[in-house]
Formats: structure tokens, C-alpha cells, sequence
């Protein structure tokens, strides 16, 4: 596996004027990252287990353009239960991303910060996670070559 994905390196200067470095994604970060989703999408169906439902709708192609519009609104009006539950995860992975206390991003980010550590963040995620599953691919074919 390329190091690149594991390392990130690059600065990010926040609206304090203090610059963090985005340090190398290690995988027991990445796993700390699986349980925090994990824990966000449990909230998100405590608070909201309609909504999930709804959504889960979509992917049906029998679904119709109103209940598809009624889902919009279902989103847009359950913003304000959701989005501190959205926001409290996102703090935590920084955190512990970052290797800072909560407190600290709570007292030095704002929301422009966050999503801009966010983003590489995630990006490196997803790329690390197409590497896998490219492994698993070049494993799964090596086991049952196509004839």
C-alpha cells in the first residue's frame, strides 16, 4: 500500500490565525472514525428513526416525485434536532484526529475550520478505503480467476 494515503502533512490555517498540521492518518485514528459514524447514525435514528426510514425510500425506484419532495422537507425540518448531533460528532473526530481535547477545537475552530480539516481528512479516508477494497478485489479475483 502507497504511504501517501497514510500521510497527510499539509497545514491548514485557522480563522486565529494558528496553523495545524493534519498529522498521518493512523489506523487505529481511522477505526476511532468507524465507531464515531457508527455512534452518529445510531443518533441520527434515535432522534429521527422516521426520517431514516424515508430516506432508506429513495433508493426505490417506484417512489414517487411528491414522497420524494415530502422527504426534502422531512430533512429540512428535522435540521434543527439533527445538525448539533451532526456537529458534536464532527468536533469529536477532529479531536481526536488532530490529537487535541475537545475543548481546544471547541475554543480555536469554527465551522469553516472544521470543514476545512474535515475535508482532506475524509478524503484521505475514502481514498485508503479504495485501496482496500481494491486489495480485496485483486485477492477475491487471484482465488477465483474469471474464465
Amino acid at each position: 500500500m502507497s504511504e501517501e494515503a497514510f500521510v497527510s502533512n499539509q497545514k491548514v490555517k485557522l480563522k486565529n490565525g494558528e496553523e495545524v498540521v493534519l498529522p498521518p492518518l493512523t489506523l487505529k485514528k481511522i477505526l476511532l472514525v468507524t465507531k464515531s459514524v457508527s455512534v452518529f447514525v445510531d443518533e441520527v435514528k434515535k432522534h429521527l428513526p422516521n426520517l431514516v426510514q424515508d430516506i432508506d425510500s429513495l433508493g426505490d425506484t417506484s417512489t414517487s416525485s411528491t414522497h420524494t419532495l415530502s422527504i426534502g422537507a422531512k430533512i429540512i425540518e428535522s435540521l434543527p434536532s439533527i445538525l448539533p448531533v451532526v456537529i458534536e460528532q464532527l468536533i469529536d473526530v477532529i479531536a481526536t484526529y488532530l490529537g487535541k481535547e475537545k475543548e481546544w477545537v471547541l475554543d480555536n475552530m469554527d465551522m469553516e475550520d472544521l470543514v476545512n480539516v474535515a475535508g482532506p481528512f475524509f478524503l484521505v479516508i475514502l481514498s485508503q478505503g479504495n485501496i482496500l477494497a481494491a486489495g480485496v478485489n485483486k485477492a477475491l479475483t487471484s482465488l477465483n480467476p474469471p474464465k
